[in-house]
C-alpha cells in the first residue's frame, strides 16, 4: 500500500475519534510514519483536498431532484474497506480540515511555518439541477433580490466547490426576509443547509448595506421571526419558490 493511501485512510479513520483526541491520534500516526512534522502535515492537507474532490465529483453525477442527501457523500465503509461505517460529506471534511489546522498549530504555534490553507468546502448546495438554479437566479435578480451579476459567475463562486475565495452576492432587502428565503427554498427541497444556514448566510452573502452578515444577529432576528408576522416581501418569496418548484 502506497504512502498516499495510508495517509488518506488515516485522515478518515480519525473520524472515528472524538474532535478533542484528532490531534493526538495524528501525531500517534506520524511518529510511526517515515514523514516528518512538517511534510506529515502537508500529506494530510493533500488527503483533504483528495476528498473534496471526490465529493465535489460524486456531487456533479447525481445532483439531480429527489436524491437524499446522503447520495451526494462517499461512503465510508468503502473509502476504508469496510474499517468505518458511515459517511463523507462537507460537514465531515470541515471538521477535518479544523483538526489538521489545531495539529499544526499545537506544532508550530510561534514559528510561522506556512501549511497551505484549507479552501473553502460550504458551496450552496442545490439538489434540483443547473436549469433550475439558473431560473431561481434570474427571478430573484429581476426581482432585486441580489445585485445585478452575471449568473454563471454566481453559480461558479457559490454553487460549485472553488479553489477562489467568492465575491460575496450583496442581498438587497432585509436580513429577515433572507432567512425567510432559506427557510422556504429548505422546505421545498431545493437546497440542504446541512443545518448551516447562518454559516451560509455569512460566507456568501452582504447585507443591503454592502457589510458582512453577523451571525449572532442572523440567529436572533431568526429567533424573533417566531413570534412575528412573515417580513416584508415574504409573498414575492413564495411566489419564486411555487415557480421554480413547479
Amino acid at each position: 500500500m502506497s504512502q498516499d493511501i495510508i495517509i488518506r485512510k488515516t485522515l478518515l479513520l480519525s473520524l472515528s475519534e472524538p474532535e478533542y483526541a484528532r490531534v493526538d491520534f495524528f501525531k500517534a500516526k506520524q511518529a510511526d510514519s517515515i514523514y516528518s512534522e512538517k511534510v506529515y502535515a502537508l500529506k494530510l492537507q493533500e488527503a483533504l483536498e483528495y476528498y473534496i474532490s471526490k465529493v465535489r465529483n460524486r456531487e456533479k453525477q447525481v445532483n439531480t431532484l429527489g436524491n437524499h442527501v446522503y447520495d451526494f457523500k462517499l461512503s465510508l465503509f468503502n473509502e476504508t474497506e469496510g474499517e468505518l461505517y458511515g459517511h463523507l460529506g462537507y460537514g465531515e471534511l470541515e471538521s477535518l480540515a479544523n483538526s489538521i489546522s489545531q495539529l499544526v498549530d499545537s506544532w508550530y504555534p510561534k514559528k510561522g511555518d506556512k501549511i497551505p490553507q484549507v479552501k473553502n468546502m460550504h458551496p450552496i448546495h442545490w439538489l434540483k439541477g443547473d436549469e433550475s438554479l439558473r431560473q431561481f437566479l434570474d427571478i430573484i435578480k429581476s426581482a432585486g433580490l441580489i445585485e445585478n451579476r452575471v449568473i454563471d459567475e454566481i453559480i461558479q463562486e457559490h454553487f460549485r466547490q472553488t479553489d477562489k475565495k467568492p465575491q460575496p452576492i450583496q442581498w438587497s432587502k432585509s436580513n429577515r426576509l433572507l432567512i425567510y428565503l432559506f427557510n422556504k427554498l429548505t422546505e421545498a427541497g431545493l437546497i440542504d443547509t446541512m443545518d448551516r444556514q447562518f454559516k451560509l448566510i455569512t460566507e456568501h452573502f452582504l447585507d443591503r448595506h454592502g457589510q458582512k452578515f453577523k451571525r449572532d444577529s442572523l440567529k436572533q432576528d431568526f429567533q424573533n421571526m417566531k413570534y412575528s408576522s412573515d417580513p416584508r416581501g415574504s409573498k414575492t418569496i413564495d411566489k419564486i419558490i411555487q415557480e421554480v418548484s413547479d
